[in-house]
């Protein structure tokens, strides 16, 4: 693969030395900006470049029921604010 990669790198090596800077940074521009929404497409439909499904997210615990009884439970004893039994 790396023998593909250098034969194209060497082949638009050739035609990008011919082009003038201002028409190499339109295509440089262009290209990027074709990456950079491909990548966006991908990301989006949650696959990986080699076009595998992302693995699924782990699941968040449910904490909406123990609303302040960890605070409870950690707060210090003092004579002041004796411990609450609930």
């Amino acid at each position: 693969m790396s023998d593909d990669l250098h034969a194209l790198e060497a082949w638009a090596g050739a035609l990008l030395a011919k082009l003038q800077p201002a028409q190499r940074r339109a295509i440089n521009h262009k290209v990027a900006i074709d990456l950079r929404r491909n990548q966006a497409q991908r990301i989006k439909a949650q696959q990986g470049p080699d076009g595998t499904a992302y693995p699924a997210r782990k699941r968040r615990k449910e904490l909406k029921g123990k609303n302040g009884r960890i605070k409870r439970k950690k707060r210090p004893c003092s004579p002041r604010f004796p411990p609450q039994n609930t």
